[in-house]
């Protein structure tokens, strides 16, 4: 519930598949009733709701008589980088890690010849302000490193290959 004195942050609320504006949600009055429990005031209509924190970040369930609803919070954050494109992680050529934005190498953490497994951390590449950790994204040899520390990376740019 933290997010909702925070809705400037916020882009868009989805409620299983609608969406709703911020601006929509200030009219909404929230007083806590008890653990995870909350009456909501909609244009003068309360509701009784029980907040479910998941596993996921800003994804929540709520349930209202008895009835489960998924509840999605998309920051603005979220909105920029999906148009940038920098939700994919890593490139879908398992056989190369290509940069998934442009960025400075800060760290590699593998050698050439060295056995990875599936999810290790691979190396750190700093791209706005954030550090992000590069993994990969099955087992094998590391066959190659071109990618530099301290030297930046362009989009796409191959930093090992398998």
């Amino acid at each position: 519930m933290a997010y909702l004195n925070k809705l400037q942050e916020i882009n868009k609320v989805k409620i299983n598949d609608l969406e709703f504006d911020p601006a929509e949600l200030k009219e909404i009055q929230v007083i806590q009733s008890g653990d995870n429990k909350y009456f909501v005031n909609i244009n003068g209509r309360q509701i009784q709701v029980k907040w479910v924190p998941t596993d996921s970040p800003r994804q929540y369930s709520l349930v209202i008589d008895q009835q489960s609803y998924e509840v999605t919070l998309i920051r603005n954050i979220d909105v920029q980088v999906e148009a940038m494109n920098f939700s994919q992680r890593l490139s879908l050529n398992t056989e190369a890690i290509l940069a998934p934005m442009p960025g400075l190498v800060k760290k590699i953490s593998v050698s050439v010849g060295e056995e990875v497994i599936k999810g290790q951390h691979l190396l750190t590449l700093e791209a706005m302000k954030m550090e992000n950790l590069i993994k990969s994204p099955h087992s094998g040899k590391v066959k190659s490193i071109l990618a530099i520390a301290g030297t930046a990376v362009e989009k796409n740019q191959v930093l090992i290959t398998f």
